[in-house]
């Protein structure tokens, strides 16, 4: 039990969660992909030099490269990107270095030893800052010619960990707990803090892995150390993919007296055997409910990088029927196309209820914004394609489908929402 390392929320990785995310730049997958490179060059795929390769006779290794630096508040002028990189090391016939290290373990019944040398974690966090897990040993400092800042647990069982970069605060905690049977135990862990900057430079890496130190150090020979101390202090994205354009930029326009006239939208949806219907909505009121309003999801008002044109219809005779438009055309017309996962961040929608039981969802809904006005004004478009019925009474999972033709709104425009409120 005492040279066992428990883990307990093994890395809290701090994310910014919001009501809505953006997609990617081309400059931040293009920033990603580069670092994830990099650390998939320095850790080596095969281990030990299998004479061939493809057998792995001494070990396979499953990697991938996870992002995790954008949403809908987080972009390199104001925060940290952070990049993430694993790799699983299995291995199915022990390393002649540690032959005669396992015997002894078989011939004394070592089996944690056995366990814990035929597997290993490498992960890496580039920019992440995290809680560290605890062990039931010291977290001692070790020292190695290409790390000045390693930590091992003391009794050598499960974890390394080393910290690249000068911008870390590192320290050895203990604190009190118990165990399985309500004993008091001691427990150990790093007190860990990364002071970065704000923007893509990479200012502090973490190296974690989990496997016996004997395995641990056989693969940290092989992972080329240069290459991750290379990442330090780079990693800026072009300003041209980042820099808020002037269309994005928010600034007063001027406003029309209110046109006279009701919300429109109307289409007809055609199923599988032919059979065409018209859906039709007609709203004469002007509020929160039955407008076109561009609406900021940022928290500075100034700043459009997130910013949606909504359209919001429900009709004067029937309330249960309704429908949304979404589009991230921001003072412009444009064409955008609706899906079901685009359906669900927010950012361009189509969905509405023809009554209180069945709602409309986009399957793939081609919207165009054909006349941009000011407040006061209709905002025009069209829009077709396919999408699916949901009816709320019925559990299946088969959804009808339809085309949609002839789609077209007139949405009268009011005041924008410079803040996330309201509907």
């Amino acid at each position: 039990m005492k040279n066992k390392f428990l883990f307990v929320n093994l890395f809290f990785i701090i994310c910014i969660t919001s009501f809505a995310q953006r997609p990617a730049t081309k400059a931040e997958k293009d920033e990603d992909a580069r670092v994830i490179k990099i650390l998939s060059q320095a850790i080596p795929y095969e281990v030990y030099g299998a004479d061939d390769p493809t057998e792995r006779s001494f070990g396979s290794s499953d990697l991938s490269g996870i992002s995790g630096f954008y949403n809908a508040t987080n972009f390199a002028t104001r925060d940290v990107f952070e990049h993430q990189y694993t790799i699983n090391y299995q291995f199915t016939k022990p390393p002649k270095e540690l032959e005669e290290k396992i015997k002894i373990a078989q011939a004394n019944n070592d089996m944690d030893y056995l366990m814990n040398v035929t597997t290993c974690d490498v992960e890496v966090y580039v920019n992440s800052s995290f809680a560290m897990p605890y062990s039931l040993s010291p977290l001692k400092k070790i020292n190695l010619p290409y790390c000045n800042n390693v930590y091992r647990d003391a009794k050598n069982s499960k974890a390394t960990f080393l910290f690249f970069g000068n911008n870390w605060v590192v320290k050895p905690t203990s604190f009190d707990g118990e165990d399985n049977n309500n004993k008091p135990e001691k427990r150990f862990s790093l007190s860990t803090k990364l002071n970065t900057h704000v923007g893509t430079d990479i200012q502090g890496i973490v190296v974690y892995l989990k496997g016996h130190a004997d395995i641990a150090d056989l693969i940290m020979k092989q992972i080329d150390w240069q290459k991750i101390n290379s990442l330090l202090g780079i990693g800026k994205v072009k300003d041209d993919e980042t820099i808020t354009t002037e269309l994005k930029k928010y600034f007063v326009e001027k406003s029309v007296k209110p046109i006279v006239g009701n919300n429109t939208l109307s289409f007809i949806y055609t199923d599988k055997d032919g059979k065409a219907k018209q859906f039709i909505i007609n709203s004469s009121k002007h509020d929160l409910t039955n407008c076109a309003v561009l609406r900021n999801r940022n928290e500075n008002p100034k700043i459009m990088e997130v910013a949606t044109m909504e359209f919001r219809i429900k009709d004067d005779k029937d309330a249960n029927k309704l429908f949304t438009i979404a589009l991230p055309i921001i003072r412009t017309t444009g064409v955008a196309t609706a899906t079901y996962q685009t359906d669900y961040d927010y950012k361009i929608m189509w969905r509405g209820n023809t009554d209180a039981n069945h709602s409309f969802n986009a399957t793939s809904i081609e919207i165009k914004l054909t006349k941009w006005a000011a407040v006061g004004d209709f905002l025009e478009g069209t829009f077709s394609g396919t999408a699916t019925i949901n009816d709320h009474n019925d559990g299946s999972t088969e959804k009808p489908s339809y085309i949609i033709t002839n789609g077209k709104f007139r949405v009268r425009r009011i005041p924008d929402q410079l803040r996330m409120t309201g509907l």
